[in-house]
């Protein structure tokens, strides 16, 4: 995305200010894995505050044989999501879903190509808004959201529920959405307590 129309977004408010809240980052040990939570709303910043907290765990923990980012996330910035989802795809890194990723969570979500969900979690889309609104430019980056989401491999029926659903509603997926995407149902049993857990 051009810088203009970043600079666009962020004067309109479709990427939210950094006094907003920021997502947290922060670790937990289960086993031989290495469990990474990402949680709360997508801000400015947040994808820079990631890689910093990456770094620091591998510069702490070393190499993981195993590891788990789990989402709990009800969106956000679109931009900051986008570029959090694109070193999701090309580390290739798992995810798991045990409350909510929705609107721009779900683009890291779609990144995936280990897509885990616990019973119960919810999972949702709609179409880009700026001041609780569709505009032009909200329109274009539903546009966007929708070739990312495209090249993920998430099917048409789910990107054309994004495009269709108004800003100030959510679609949320059903379970023939989530078996098209190839997701990973865990059972109860398999959510484990974490070890030790950290917050960054």
């Amino acid at each position: 995305m051009n810088r203009f129309i970043k600079s666009t977004l962020l004067l309109t408010g479709l990427l939210l200010p950094a006094t907003a809240p920021a997502m947290t980052f922060s670790e937990s040990i289960v086993q031989d894995a290495l469990v990474m939570n990402f949680e709360g709303r997508i801000v400015e910043g947040d994808m820079n505050r990631m890689v910093a907290f990456v770094k620091g765990l591998n510069k702490r923990y070393g190499k993981f044989p195993k590891s788990l980012v789990v989402l709990n996330s009800p969106g956000g910035s679109v931009i900051e999501a986008s570029q959090i989802a694109e070193l999701i795809s090309k580390s290739q890194q798992a995810v798991l879903v045990i409350n909510s990723c929705a609107s721009a969570c779900f683009l890291m979500f779609a990144a995936s190509p280990t897509k885990m969900i616990a019973p119960g979690a919810f999972i949702g889309v709609h179409s880009a808004s700026i001041d609780d609104g569709e505009t032009t430019l909200s329109q274009a980056v539903s546009v966007i959201m929708a070739r990312d989401l495209r090249r993920y491999g998430v099917p048409a029926n789910v990107i054309g529920q994004l495009i269709t659903t108004n800003p100030d509603d959510m679609y949320q997926l059903s379970a023939t959405d989530l078996q098209a995407m190839r997701f990973v149902n865990l059972k109860p049993t398999e959510i484990r307590p974490a070890a030790e857990t950290k917050n960054r």
